[in-house]
C-alpha cells in the first residue's frame, strides 16, 4: 500500500509543481529570480551553483550524467525539478497536503527546518510566495 500512496503523492506534487499559477509566476522562475537574479553563472558563498543555487553535493547526488553543465539553464531546471519532486512528495506524505508556495521555498532552502525556519528563511519564503501570487 505504501508505494501507491507515495506514487499518488508524487503525482499530486508534480501537477502542483509544474502548474504555473494563473495570476502569478511559475515556482521555478520565482526560485531562479530570488536565488540568483536568473544568473546561470552565480556561485554562492557555500559554492552553490546555477541560477537555482544548488549545493555541489546535491547536484552530484541528483545527476546521473556527471558531465551535465549546471550553467545550462535547461540542465539546472531538470535537476531542481527532480529535487523538488522528491521533497514535495515526502512533504505531502507527512503533511497530507501539497506544499504552499511558502512551504515550497522552505523545502528548497532549508528542507530539514520547514517546521522551524529562521527569520531570514521565513522572510525569503514570504517574498517567494509573493512572487508566485503576483501578475
Amino acid at each position: 500500500m505504501r508505494p501507491v500512496r507515495t506514487t499518488f503523492a508524487l503525482l499530486c506534487c508534480i501537477g502542483f509543481l509544474f502548474g504555473a499559477s494563473a495570476w502569478g509566476m511559475d515556482r521555478f522562475a520565482a526560485l531562479s529570480m530570488l536565488e540568483s537574479g536568473n544568473d546561470d553563472k552565480a556561485i554562492g558563498p557555500s559554492g552553490e551553483i546555477s541560477r537555482y543555487q544548488i549545493l555541489p553535493a546535491t547536484w552530484q547526488r541528483y545527476t546521473k550524467d556527471k558531465t551535465l553543465d549546471p550553467l545550462n539553464p535547461t540542465n539546472s531546471l531538470a535537476v531542481v525539478q527532480t529535487i523538488m519532486s522528491e521533497r514535495c512528495a515526502h512533504f505531502q506524505e507527512i503533511n497530507h497536503h501539497p506544499p504552499t508556495d511558502f512551504e515550497f521555498y522552505l523545502l528548497w532552502n532549508c528542507p530539514a527546518r520547514v517546521a522551524h525556519p529562521s527569520k531570514l528563511a521565513t522572510d525569503r519564503a514570504q517574498r517567494f510566495a509573493n512572487l508566485c501570487e503576483r501578475q
